[in-house]
């Protein structure tokens, strides 16, 4: 079969497609994300884009929410039109968006250079990434942003590797402590670069993180996280300390305020998002997932919030994913198939090397899409795929000793492959996310339908297609409309803590009636996390 050739404007940005790929689709291809509230199923209106070269007959939704004078100049919807010719497609700048640079959600970057002389930092501390925002305390404008790996990952990828670290090293609760002070003087230094300002103009900091991460920040070891009944040391409101006894580079006399934690494993990071999304003074009921290893997910209202923790664990990171790995370059973070064959986008536009969490849901909503594995996760024989795929796509499906995985990029140098192993790795994950939710949900007394608002929290978070994430049954089967993304709600609440009095008083007043729910303690949790294992069947 012919490929077509549709070149994005204003990126020039063109791609090689099938005949029949929606506009929206073909953007995908070359990393290009055209926002799309109800996830593409041609039903808010908003995904406009003009075809400047190439004829579209337009749909009969098209003609209802686009005016007649619009059509005769080209705009179309993305995700109806399909290409059938050669086209050239202009996309509006507030439609083209650019996950990688959604760190924060809400905050406002200041270019102005005059600044005040006293300055603050918001500090999340994930346990991947760190996250860093100066902010000028006179006019409570954000300045900066910074992030960098948090090096506490060599020591392993979840907390429980960190707290295990902590427990059987010698001085490993110190050097544990020495690695996350050693990453925030880093993000400060690139603050003093970047602005000009001197660190001892910075005279607050807050600092957010779970539990954990919080507990080695403080140079308190976590060993009691890892205990049944799994009590941290500091319940709640954490000593106040300076910048001088903890080492970080800023006015020695610097107030350092931690985000009150919750239990041992809902930290002062889910605290933060539920104060930067605004759950104790709405209306609505919302969900909040910070989609990662612990898996944070916060329901409510102002009525009543409800916290968890789940143990999702590393896999969104390409951990125990056989050609996994983090999302850095050289990461497959999305995937798309055609009866043509496995489109990749690969960060860094380089030789893949691995498939990062946002890449591995989209090709389980593909794998499910083509029925190549059915609903409870299994890859289909040979010989059935045999009769229902295209050749090309059928070329992806390999046999080794009776065994059947799933080539996703092929190149002289490495295969990436998806085995029935990352299959089951990848249910385990979600189902811990997804039962989470549903016991929440029971907790509160409402169904799926009465929620308001899914909020997809967190770095990750961001980087995942809503419609896929729902299609793998990762979160729940709502309006697309419903669901929106909400950058790094946490460091936006460290941010609020920093610049108000009055949210630092709120935060350790509702920390005395937000309810955290022990799944493990849930007498329906291990149904519950069983029956998640599936797939939807739809």
């Amino acid at each position: 079969m012919s490929k077509i050739k549709i070149t994005f404007q204003p990126s020039g940005k063109s791609v090689l497609i099938p005949k029949g790929i929606s506009i929206k689709d073909a953007a995908k291809i070359v990393d290009i994300i055209i926002d799309s509230p109800c996830g593409g199923i041609g039903k808010c209106g908003k995904c406009k884009v003009r075809v400047i070269k190439g004829t579209t007959k337009p749909s009969s939704f098209e003609k209802k929410c686009i005016s007649n004078e619009d059509i005769k100049n080209g705009i179309r919807l993305a995700c109806q039109t399909k290409v059938s010719e050669e086209m050239i497609v202009n996309i509006p700048d507030k439609l083209d968006v650019d996950l990688k640079k959604m760190l924060l959600s809400e905050v406002k970057s200041v270019k102005s250079q005059k600044y005040s002389d006293k300055f603050g930092v918001a500090i999340d501390i994930g346990t991947t990434t760190i996250v860093g925002v100066l902010v000028d305390l006179t006019t409570n404008d954000t300045i900066s942003v910074a992030a960098k790996d948090n090096p506490q990952y060599e020591h392993g990828a979840d907390v429980i590797s960190r707290i295990n670290y902590s427990i059987n090293n010698q001085n490993g609760t110190k050097k544990l402590q020495n690695y996350i002070v050693t990453a925030i003087n880093s993000i400060i230094k690139r603050f003093v670069k970047n602005t000009g300002i001197h660190s001892g103009q910075i005279r607050k900091m807050t600092i957010a993180g779970n539990t954990t991460m919080q507990h080695l920040f403080m140079g308190i070891n976590p060993e009691k996280l890892a205990i049944a009944p799994y009590k941290p040391t500091v319940k709640g409101l954490y000593d106040s300390v300076n910048s001088f006894e903890i080492g970080i580079d800023i006015d020695k006399n610097a107030e350092i305020y931690i985000i009150p934690n919750i239990s041992g494993w809902i930290g002062g990071d889910t605290l933060s998002m539920i104060f930067a999304l605004g759950f104790d003074k709405s209306d609505k009921i919302k969900l909040a997932i910070d989609i990662g290893t612990n898996g944070e997910i916060v329901l409510g209202s102002k009525e009543r919030i409800l916290v968890t923790s789940t143990a999702a664990g590393p896999c969104f990171e390409g951990v125990n994913i056989s050609c996994g790995m983090r999302a850095s370059k050289g990461a497959i973070e999305s995937v798309y198939f055609t009866d043509e064959g496995v489109y990749c986008n690969v960060i860094g536009n380089v030789t893949a090397k691995g498939l990062c969490g946002s890449g591995m849901i989209d090709a389980m909503a593909e794998l499910l899409k083509y029925k190549i594995i059915d609903d409870t996760g299994r890859f289909r024989n040979y010989k059935e795929l045999k009769k229902e795929l295209s050749p090309v796509l059928l070329d992806s499906v390999i046999e080794d000793n009776k065994r059947i995985k799933f080539l996703v990029y092929k190149n002289s140098a490495h295969n990436i492959f998806i085995t029935q192993q990352d299959i089951r790795e990848f249910q385990l994950a979600k189902a811990a996310i997804c039962a989470g939710i549903k016991l929440l949900v029971n907790e509160l007394g409402i169904t799926v339908e009465d929620i308001d608002e899914v909020l997809l929290a967190g770095t990750f978070g961001n980087y995942i297609d809503k419609s896929n994430a729902q299609k793998v049954g990762l979160i729940p089967s709502v309006s697309l409309e419903k669901v929106k993304y909400v950058g790094n709600a946490a460091c936006d609440g460290a941010r609020l803590a920093l610049v108000s009095q009055k949210v630092r008083n709120e935060m350790e007043e509702n920390i005395k009636t937000i309810e955290h729910i022990n799944l493990i303690s849930q007498k329906d949790f291990q149904k519950t996390f069983v029956g998640a294992i599936y797939f939807p069947n739809k």
